[in-house]
């Protein structure tokens, strides 16, 4: 997925609307985040900086290195959660506790979607 790709689903994930991105990045000072540059950020017409990239990620509540690379997953939480997916797994893949999967899957059906 695209850095623009990545910016719009951070919007979208806080309901921010790329107006009210604008006005927040703008008020920080932040180089970059005219109106405009910003349109041309989201169709991948140009590559943000990376200071630009951090501030985005810190106002937005998204990983940093996820909002710059596409590394891991967009938010902490979600992060902590695929972390804990690939425990669970790894153990049921060692054959020693199949019932962990079971157990966890009941507890937080959501999270077998994130285990594909």
């Amino acid at each position: 997925m695209s850095v623009g790709k990545r910016l719009r689903q951070a919007l979208e994930l806080r309901g921010m609307s790329v107006r009210s991105f604008h006005r927040e990045m703008s008020g920080r000072g932040i180089h970059g985040s005219s109106y405009p540059t910003i349109h041309r950020y989201l169709k991948d017409a140009t590559t943000p900086a990376l200071e630009f990239l951090r501030e985005a990620a810190d106002l937005l509540q998204v990983r940093s290195s996820w909002l710059v690379s596409g590394s891991g997953a967009p938010t902490e939480e979600e992060e902590a959660a695929a972390a804990e997916v690939r425990r669970v797994q790894r153990t049921v893949l060692e054959g020693e506790d199949l019932d962990l999967w079971e157990r966890t899957v009941r507890e937080v059906p959501e999270i077998a979607d994130l285990a594909t």
